[in-house]
């Protein structure tokens, strides 16, 4: 993630390395144009065709290879029309304003060739961006899918046995008898006869 993030910070990095290129070669062209505003729009847009080449090349993800080298072959055109135009115009400002001989020529090498390695290391930029975020999605689809989860199956239902009804005759015959009840003992009070004796006074039992 951290790779990823420097590589973004990078990238704005070499992007404005190749606007400063493209302002350049614009400024040169427009000043080596004549002084209207027709003649400056039209040595303005070669740079900027070149800038809008780059951006597409360097944004729009390859899906095709016959696609993406039609791409590229049409920005090289691109750029070798707006290189041909920029390096007349840089020498013709150059000279004017008091820089000749060989380094009025040399020098859009230098501007040139800024532009070249910039566009170039911006490509390799975002290639390597787009490998960095797709690595994560292909470890996911890579993985195996879980397995499902197996279902619990419900137990079979417990059989129900059903006594067959028996009649009211059978019911009552099979009714435990009740426990034989004893008759409670009988106690017969014994009659007591009560005498005196002549002697003491006192009553006899008999």
């Amino acid at each position: 993630m951290n790779n990823i993030k420097h590589l973004r910070r990078l990238r704005w990095g070499v992007l404005a390395t190749v606007v400063a290129g493209i302002a350049t070669s614009v400024a040169m062209n427009i000043l080596d144009a004549p002084n209207n505003g027709v003649a400056r729009a039209i040595a303005a847009f070669p740079p900027l065709a070149l800038f809008a080449g780059i951006e597409l090349i360097s944004r729009i993800p390859s899906s095709n290879r016959w696609l993406s080298t039609g791409r590229i072959l049409g920005t090289l055109a691109v750029a070798g029309v707006a290189g041909s135009i920029s390096y007349s115009s840089m020498v013709g400002t150059v000279q004017i304003y008091g820089l000749g001989g060989w380094r009025a020529t040399i020098f859009p090498v230098s501007v040139d060739g800024l532009m070249l390695v910039a566009t170039l290391s911006l490509v390799e930029v975002v290639r390597k961006i787009r490998q960095l975020e797709a690595a994560p999605a292909a470890v996911v689809a890579a993985l195996p899918a879980p397995a499902p989860a197996a279902l619990p199956v419900p137990a079979a239902p417990a059989a129900v046995v059903h006594a067959p009804e028996r009649s009211i005759v059978e019911q009552v015959q099979a009714a435990p008898l009740p426990a034989p009840v004893s008759p409670a003992p009988v106690h017969y009070a014994r009659r007591q006869s009560q005498r005196v004796s002549p002697l003491t006074g006192l009553p006899l039992t008999i």
